[in-house]
C-alpha cells in the first residue's frame, strides 16, 4: 500500500503526472496559441494596410484620438506573423528556415530604421516607403 501511494502521489500532496504527457499537451497548446496569435496579428496588419490602400482611416486608426497604424508597422507585423506561421513545424526544412531568417532580417532592418528616425530625429522616409 505504501509503495502504491509513493508512486502515485507527489510530496506536495497531489497526484504525480506523467511528465511526457504534460509536455506534449503543453507543446500542442503552445502551438495552437502561437498559431491563433499569429493569425490575429496578420489580420490586424492586413486591415491596417487595407485602410492605407483604400483611404479608409477607420481601418488604420480606430479612434481619432489614437495614433494610426503606419504602413511600415503593418508590413513588419505581417512579416512577423508569416515567420511565426512558417516556424510551426517540428523540423523545418532548410529553405523554410532561410525564409524565416530573411523575414526576421527585414523586420529587424525596418524596425531599426524606424527607431533611428525617432532617436536621431532623422527622416529616412521609412514611413513613406509603402504609401
Amino acid at each position: 500500500m505504501y509503495e502504491y501511494l509513493r508512486r502515485t502521489w507527489n510530496r506536495g500532496g497531489g497526484p504525480v503526472a506523467d511528465t511526457s504527457d504534460v509536455r506534449e499537451r503543453f507543446a500542442e497548446g503552445s502551438l495552437r496559441l502561437s498559431t491563433m496569435l499569429a493569425l490575429v496579428a496578420a489580420a490586424l496588419a492586413l486591415v491596417g494596410a487595407a485602410g492605407w490602400l483604400f483611404g479608409l482611416p477607420i481601418l488604420h486608426q480606430v479612434l481619432s484620438s489614437w495614433p494610426s497604424m503606419q504602413p511600415n508597422t503593418s508590413l513588419g507585423l505581417l512579416l512577423s506573423a508569416v515567420a511565426v506561421l512558417l516556424l510551426r513545424s517540428e523540423r523545418p526544412h532548410r529553405v523554410r528556415v532561410l525564409a524565416i531568417l530573411a523575414l526576421a532580417t527585414v523586420v529587424l532592418i525596418l524596425g531599426s530604421a524606424t527607431l533611428c528616425e525617432y532617436l536621431f530625429r532623422l527622416d529616412l522616409g521609412v514611413d513613406r516607403l509603402f504609401v
